[in-house]
Formats: structure tokens, sequence, C-alpha cells
């Protein structure tokens, strides 16, 4: 079963957003159209057609062959990517932090009873 990423639920849960959240969450990495669709419970022609649009905005790029799947990956040298990569670390951050102080007023409400 899909779950929503912080940017996901920031964003919305769209085909684009969920294919531009996997290549986010997998920067490190290249994959094929297979795994996005595998991962995002999506069509793997919805799949295609977003990397296309992603490739064409140069967002991601073709890093190799193998077989017959073709490997995308971010585009790490790309000024948006990188404010991309940014903005989701930062999201992530402050969800952490909110779950922290509401762990800690909890536990200091618990200590106050």
């Amino acid at each position: 079963m899909y779950e929503k990423s912080i940017l996901v639920g920031c964003l919305g849960d769209t085909p684009y957003v969920r294919v531009l959240d996997y290549f986010i969450s997998n920067h490190i990495f290249d994959c094929s159209v297979q795994d996005m669709a595998e991962y995002t419970e999506l069509a793997r022609n919805t799949v295609k057609n977003i990397v296309d649009e992603l490739l064409d905005a140069d967002l991601v790029v073709k890093t190799r062959n193998v077989g017959r799947a073709v490997m995308y990956k971010l585009n790490l040298q790309n000024p948006e990517v990188k404010l991309l990569l940014e903005f989701d670390m930062k999201m992530s951050k402050l969800k952490s932090d909110e779950a922290e102080d509401g762990a800690r007023h909890k536990a200091m409400a618990a200590r106050v009873r």
C-alpha cells in the first residue's frame, strides 16, 4: 500500500507529485518506469508520461539502459531540483520538530496531572 510522504501531504496526492516524490526520496539512485509504477501504485503509462514531462523540464535525466529498461535519475545539476531537495528537507525537519514538540507537551501535561 502506498504511504504518503510529507511532500505528498503538502503538495497534494496527484500522480505528478507521487512520481516527483519518488525521485526526490531516491535521488541518489537511478530507477526505471516499472520501479516507479510499482512503488507509487500508478499505471506504467501514467508514470512514463510524467517522466517524459520531467525530462522535457530537465528535472530528470536518462542514466543508462538495463536490458530494455531505461533508467532515470533526478538532474542534480538543475537549480530547480536543488531547491526541491532543499524544500523537502526543510519540510521534513519542520514536521519532525512539530512531532517532537507535541510529544514534549504531552509528557509535560502527563506530569502535571
